[in-house]
């Protein structure tokens, strides 16, 4: 059986995966701890959003109040000898709570917009 030839693209992102392994395949997910709470996991620590108190909590420490979380930012990193970057955070009134950077703009996204969903915030480029 012949194997399947790799195109440019795939090589040029097998090369990138080599460089920064820990920057690919890694899905946003969101996990139901109970009725009320919910884990958003991505690629910084773990953040759990609790909906009965309407509070964002990172390693059992209470970060944010959904009040407080003005919005939920993309940021496009643009570097001049390194590929760019998107990076996702949750701007509240303390400052920035990072929730990961990726190459890939679609995760990017969808980090943000799974968020945006838990702590009921817009969405806004940067």
């Amino acid at each position: 059986m012949k194997g399947r030839r790799l195109t440019w693209l795939d090589r040029l992102k097998a090369f990138w995966r080599a460089l920064a392994p820990g920057l690919h395949d890694i899905e946003c997910t969101t996990v139901a701890l109970d009725e009320w709470r919910t884990e958003l996991r991505w690629r910084a620590a773990p953040l759990v959003f609790d909906r009965r108190s309407k509070t964002i909590w990172e390693r059992r420490r209470l970060v944010a109040r959904y009040a407080q979380v003005q919005a939920v930012e993309i940021e496009h990193l643009r570097g001049d000898d390194a590929p760019d970057h998107w990076r996702v955070s949750l701007v509240h009134e303390k400052g920035r709570l990072r929730l990961g950077m990726s190459r890939d703009d679609a995760e990017a996204s969808l980090a943000a917009a799974r968020a945006s969903e838990l702590c009921d915030a817009k969405v806004r480029l940067r």
